[in-house]
């Protein structure tokens, strides 16, 4: 191919050099011949460039040729200003079109598959062999077919122009024509490639060469490969030639349907280039006009009133006698227009003033009707202005009421609307609301709009159902005896929206600074003007009592309601506790769902729907709701939710619900401790045999420190501490509670009153004897107890039983033991003596031998045994008295006596077992001396 190539360049500068053309005269046959053997050459060599992928060069070399070819017509032949160079011309662009066309250039070919093509296919890169740096003229990139066929219909026009500018003279045939006239005509005019001068352009203009047939085939050519190339905005350039072409013929059909095709869509509208917009509309209105479009009139109508749209002296800038001039058809026309697609005289917003609203309370909106139109135009008279809404507002319908006069001189006008319901007569619109089932609103205002004016309406809504509102459409209706046309507004332009009102007789204006769009708004729920109270609430409750709770319901609605009422109790674990209505039965309250859980994994307890019928305007109703079996300290929560209607509106249902905080706490907590007593009762012995029916018993004495939690004043009524299990073979006996206050500096305790304040202290003590049932027996015994508060907050109030727990004890009843008591008053009165008695019990089947040991102190004096040592048989007890005197009178003084068990070697423990002893939790006991 490259041999080829360079085979038919070397024929090419040969057929161009001295020898050929140079010496071939113009008027000889020869030179027509010469020339088309020169552009068969060039073709040849364009295809062998492209072949080898060269398109740069054969670009090149297209422009190469033109230059050569007109030079030399230029010198040798007739020159380039005559139609014939105009026709060489266009077919020399349509053949390099034609050319490409089935060239596979991966860059601008479309007849690939989609992964040859690229993206941007409007022209082909150079070529690898050309130097980088190398300057290249844009028209030296190869462009694609569209772009030639795009030169070759400009020729074919510019031909038509040079053709219809020849005289008449040189038009006529041959046969009409003088022999001079005839040679004359034969050196000034070239038709290499063209016709003959009376057949380009006849006279009678006929059966001379359709040029306009040559445009329309060559311009459709170029629109088909721009359009493959999504060139949108060159594709309605020649769309539009395309009109033109075919207005210049009158046909005026065609130019319609075209125009009818770009007209909605246009690019340049949307780019703001709108010179070339009414260079369109200009178009569009002369074939509208001839073929008395009136649906296409009105639309151009409509749009060229607006102010971007220049004043054009031949028109009446009346809109509503647009259809004047045009023959009235057959019915009336109908035509709808979506914003969207086309621009307007007069634009239409509306402007909710709040961000929510509630369901039958009113809601503001302001209805906006700005004038986009030119000055110099008729005022825009609109029949209707219909708004409808996606959610629950009733479409609103402003009809026309041109009675309303304006009575202020200025471009801004805020007027009032108010709405009623719609009749049955005003029912069919031309645009459906996409809510089916809401009845239509309507009003009256003067709708009609001046150029440059601005009118703004107040209207408010009511809305009926709860949810999100939004502007679904603004339909401006121009009804008239000739024509009915639709303005479609679907998307509202809130990013400067304002709010209108008159201060001091003249308009103004806000901005509403709303983070959600202003055709925007939330409709809540009705809010419920039935209000709940509970008048006696505590701060707190306790474990175990009953709760009841004042429920007052009171109507502040204008009408009367019918009520009823639910209870949940909603807490973190299971519980089991029993609510119900005071009054109903307790089987009543057995439709209660118990222990279900929510989302939130909460436990609920809840009762069914509770009836309480009518409730007049400003009355109330009041319940008590009773809760038991509280056994769980923890946060819990009541909600009452009352579900009403109105009498008057059955079907409109209302809820009001409150939930309250009821904190549940233990109302006591208590310490405890265990000391051993001393039991004067005689022990059984085996000589005896009359005292060993029963085993061993031991007394000890439970001192428990009750603290008041309850946040006042409770009546204590009794504390009973009783036994819940006893594990061994064992039985225990309890006494009554003796309430004792202590006095910490004396020790002293007197009986305490049955009151006690916010975290006072309340000491109960309990004597309690073990009993075995057999003798001897080595286990040891468990004893679990509770204690038992029974309390009231005040005389009037119920009884609460609060059951604590007692920490379990184990009771060695074979193990040694050591108690320590006072022996009482003698008939000696001396400060600072006492008698101590030690008692060491052997409750064990072992003989056991101990070994005391008196420590002596620099605090007192004693007497008796300073060191001794005695053996127990099993099953007895012995005592050893000490007499203290105190050096320093009253005071608590530190005994300490070692008991040892000899065969063991383990030092026993002594405990306090009376009045007056306490252990120090160190070494030794103190003693109170007085």
């Amino acid at each position: 191919m490259d041999a080829a190539c360079r085979n038919y360049e070397s024929a090419y500068e040969g057929l161009f050099s001295h020898e050929i053309f140079e010496t071939i005269s113009s008027w000889s046959p020869r030179f027509n011949e010469a020339r088309l053997l020169a552009d068969a050459i060039a073709i040849r060599i364009l295809r062998c460039l492209l072949w080898t992928a060269q398109p740069t060069s054969a670009a090149r070399f297209w422009v190469k040729h033109r230059h050569r070819v007109r030079s030399l017509v230029d010198r040798r032949g007739k020159g380039s200003e005559n139609y014939g160079w105009e026709a060489w011309e266009a077919i020399w662009c349509k053949s390099f079109a034609q050319i490409l066309a089935v060239t596979r250039n991966p860059e601008i070919s479309t007849s690939g598959s989609a992964q040859s093509q690229q993206v941007n296919a409007q022209f082909s890169h150079p070529e690898k062999s050309i130097p980088i740096g190398e300057r290249i003229a844009p028209w030296e990139l190869l462009h694609h077919g569209g772009y030639w066929w795009n030169r070759a219909w400009k020729h074919v026009r510019k031909r038509r122009a040079l053709a219809s500018q020849m005289p008449e003279e040189d038009r006529t045939s041959p046969g009409q024509s003088p022999a001079s006239a005839i040679a004359n005509r034969s050196h000034l005019y070239e038709t290499y490639l063209a016709l003959e001068p009376h057949l380009e352009y006849p006279i009678d203009n006929k059966d001379g060469y359709d040029y306009s047939l040559e445009v329309l085939n060559i311009i459709r050519s170029s629109i088909r490969s721009f359009s493959k190339r999504h060139q949108e905005r060159f594709v309605e350039q020649l769309r539009l030639e395309e009109a033109k072409e075919c207005l210049r013929e009158e046909r005026w059909d065609d130019a319609l349907l075209i125009m009818r095709s770009v007209w909605p869509c246009l690019s340049w509208r949307r780019a703001g280039w709108w010179n070339m917009v009414v260079e369109a509309a200009w178009i569009l209105r002369k074939a509208a006009k001839q073929t008395a479009d009136a649906d296409s009139l009105l639309r151009l109508e409509w749009e060229s009133h607006n102010s971007v749209f220049p004043i054009h002296p031949e028109l009446k800038h009346n809109f509503h006698s647009c259809l004047d001039d045009v023959n009235p058809p057959a019915s009336k026309p109908s035509v709808v227009i979506i914003s969207e697609d086309t621009l307007s005289p007069v634009w239409a917003s509306l402007h909710f003033a709040t961000v929510e609203g509630n369901v039958g309370e009113s809601l503001k909106t302001q209805l906006v009707l700005v004038s986009t139109a030119r000055r110099p135009s008729g005022p825009i008279h609109l029949s209707e202005v219909k708004i409808v809404f996606e959610g629950g507002l009733r479409p609103i319908r402003v009809l026309s009421d041109d009675s309303e006069t304006q009575t202020q001189a200025s471009t801004t006008v805020v007027s009032d609307i108010r709405l009623s319901e719609s009749s049955s007569s005003m029912a069919n619109s031309a645009v459906q609301s996409p809510i089916s089932g809401l009845a239509s609103l309507f009003g009256m205002a003067n709708i009609t709009i001046q150029p440059g004016e601005r009118k703004v309406f107040n209207i408010i809504c009511v809305p009926r159902e709860a949810g999100d509102v939004k502007v679904s459409s603004i339909n401006l209706l121009c009804e008239t005896s000739a024509f009915s046309l639709t303005y479609v507004i679907n998307q509202q332009i809130t990013s400067d929206a304002r709010w209108w009102s008159v201060q001091h007789t003249r308009p103004f204006s806000r901005q509403l600074r709303r983070e959600t769009d202003a055709s925007t708004v939330r409709i809540l729920p009705k809010p419920p003007k039935l209000c709940i109270e509970m008048p006696n609430l505590r701060r707190a409750y306790y474990m175990n009592e009953k709760i009841s709770l004042a429920v007052l319901i009171r109507n502040e609605e204008e009408e009367t309601a019918d009520v009823s009422i639910t209870a949940r109790l909603l807490s973190q674990s299971r519980n089991e506790t029993v609510i119900s209505w005071q009054g109903e039965s307790e089987s009543g309250s057995s439709g209660a769902v118990l222990n279900e859980k929510d989302a939130s994994s909460r436990h609920i307890v809840s009762l069914p729907r509770h009836s309480i019928g009518l409730i007049p305007s400003a009355g109330s109703h009041g319940l008590t709701l009773d809760m038991i079996h509280i056994l769980n300290a923890m946060q819990h929560q009541l909600e009452l939710t009352a579900a009403y209607h109105l009498v008057d509106d059955p079907e409109a249902p209302l809820t009001r619900t409150i939930t309250v905080d009821l904190p549940i706490s233990r109302p006591f907590e208590a310490n405890y401790e265990l000391m051993p007593r001393l039991d004067s009762a005689p022990w059984p012995s085996f000589f005896d045999p009359g005292s060993i029916g029963k085993g061993l018993s031991q007394r000890f004495l439970l001192i428990s420190k009750i603290a008041s939690f309850v946040i006042e004043p409770v009546i204590v009524e009794s504390v009973v501490l009783r036994p819940q299990e006893v594990l061994g073979n064992a039985i225990c006996n309890i006494d009554d509670e003796k309430s004792v206050t202590v006095n910490q500096s004396s020790g002293h305790a007197h009986e305490a009153d049955g009151i006690i304040a916010p975290e006072g202290l309340r000491e109960s003590n309990f004597e309690l004897v073990v009993q075995e049932n057999a003798l001897g027996d080595p286990h040891s015994v468990v004893l679990n107890l509770d204690l038992v508060i029974r309390w009231r907050r005040s005389p009037e109030d119920d009884l609460v039983t609060t059951p604590l727990e007692v920490p379990r004890y184990v009771i060695p009843m074979s193990e040694p033991r050591v108690l320590l008591s006072k022996r009482g008053e003698t008939t000696t009165k001396q400060s600072g003596l006492v008698h101590l008695q030690y008692t060491i019990e052997n409750p064990s089947m072992h003989y056991l031998t101990f070994n005391l040991t008196m420590e002596s102190s620099d605090e007192f004096a004693f007497s008796g045994p300073k060191a001794t040592s005695f053996s127990l048989v099993p099953i007895s007890r012995r005592t050893l008295d000490y007499r203290i005197l105190a050096y320093h009178g009253t005071k608590w003084v530190r005994v300490s006596l070692g008991v040892v068990d000899a065969y063991f070697s383990k030092a026993l423990r002594v405990s306090p077992a009376g009045e007056g002893i306490k252990s120090d939790g160190k070494r030794g006991l103190l003693v109170w001396v007085a």
